[in-house]
């Protein structure tokens, strides 16, 4: 279940990129000028490429994916970070290397803007259970 809540929440998160231009015009810029993102994860390429098509559409900035197992995205990530030269500027993997990756420090924070536009505790219809808390 935990997994399954993390990828949907990912998910929903790469769909939300709609507000990034009237969020931060600046950040959209900065990101341009670098020429593109890099993200490292372990999500089929048929799925990521979906997802970050929406996200170049909506913010014309260009992705680089390197895709491995869940572990294999986690151990690169974490040695460059460690390393203190990250090439990576997302990683999109399930929940268990996530909660490693977190307690090491590695992720900065984002206060997204959107959770005030999303329902207090979205649910799936019908089920009675709670996708996410916001």
């Amino acid at each position: 279940m935990k997994k399954t809540l993390l990828f949907m929440t990912l998910i929903a998160a790469a769909l939300l990129v709609s507000s990034l231009h009237a969020q931060d015009a600046k950040l959209v810029a900065a990101a341009k000028n670098e020429g593109k993102a890099v993200v490292y994860g372990s999500l089929e390429t048929e799925s990521a490429d979906a997802i970050f098509k929406v996200f170049r559409q909506k913010t014309g900035i260009e992705l680089d994916y390197w895709r491995a197992s869940s572990t294999k995205a986690m151990d690169r990530a974490l040695s460059e970070y460690r390393a203190g030269r990250p090439l990576f500027d997302a990683v999109l993997t399930n929940d268990n290397p996530i909660q490693i990756m977190l307690k090491e420090g590695i992720f900065a924070k984002y206060d997204s803007p959107q959770p005030k536009n999303l329902p207090k505790s979205p649910s799936i219809p019908g089920s009675g259970r709670v996708i996410a808390t916001w």
